[in-house]
């Protein structure tokens, strides 16, 4: 319980804070990376202090060596909180945060199951909607992301996509206002001939009809 408080609150303070003072763009974005962050350093930090007996006794027993598993979970869990603090970092920490939630899921479900008496809070419907909920802010903060500018002025790859009936990047066309008088004006009966030939084929070439004009030009 006292994780999915530590998200709410810290979340929630951020969003406040931002509408009130900041008025930074992405808020949620902005709530999301402080709530996670705060969450995971906490949970991070009692795999080695205050509950690390009592999260070696969850590890299924079909699992080896039990207390390295707590320290590597406990690791991971720290360098994500801290990764999500890293622009850079926050889609690949959201997605590493995510597949560590899916992984020690089933030890939640074990010890769940295998304590009938646990608190309401850690039994297994209320602890399961608990992870879905973490899931799912992970989750969102990297859709969020992951499609952020790697560098200063570049494109995200919702910019670089046009939807259907919207006008695309204006095309460039060559400038032919320095040319050659003559050159422009077979470079005009060029371009006259692709669009006749496109609108009706087999028609006869306009440069067959005037050849006698432009060969004497």
């Amino acid at each position: 319980m006292e994780p999915l408080i530590t998200l709410v609150v810290v979340a929630g303070f951020t969003l406040a804070v931002n509408a009130l003072w900041l008025r930074r763009a992405r808020s949620l974005e902005l709530a999301l990376r402080a709530g996670l962050c705060a969450m995971f350093l906490l949970t991070g930090t009692v795999h080695f202090v205050g509950m690390r007996a009592e999260l070696i006794v969850m590890v299924p027993s079909g699992l080896p060596r039990p207390e390295l598993l707590v320290t590597a979970s406990g690791v991971l869990e720290l360098a994500g909180a801290l990764g999500v603090l890293a622009p850079r970092l926050v889609p690949w920490a959201g997605l590493g945060l995510s597949a560590l939630l899916v992984a020690v899921f089933p030890a939640n479900v074990a010890w769940a199951l295998s304590e009938p008496a646990l608190p309401w809070w850690d039994q297994l419907l209320p602890r399961t909607v608990t992870q879905v909920l973490f899931l799912a802010a992970t989750l969102t903060l990297v859709r969020l992301t992951w499609c952020r500018p790697i560098r200063r002025g570049g494109l995200s790859c919702q910019s670089r996509s046009v939807a259907p009936g919207q006008a695309g990047p204006p095309q460039h066309r060559p400038d032919h206002s320095r040319r050659h008088p003559r050159t422009r004006r077979l470079t005009k009966m060029a371009e006259a001939q692709c669009n006749n030939r496109a609108q009706f084929p087999g028609s006869v070439p306009l440069a067959d009809q005037e050849g006698v004009e432009v060969e004497g030009e």
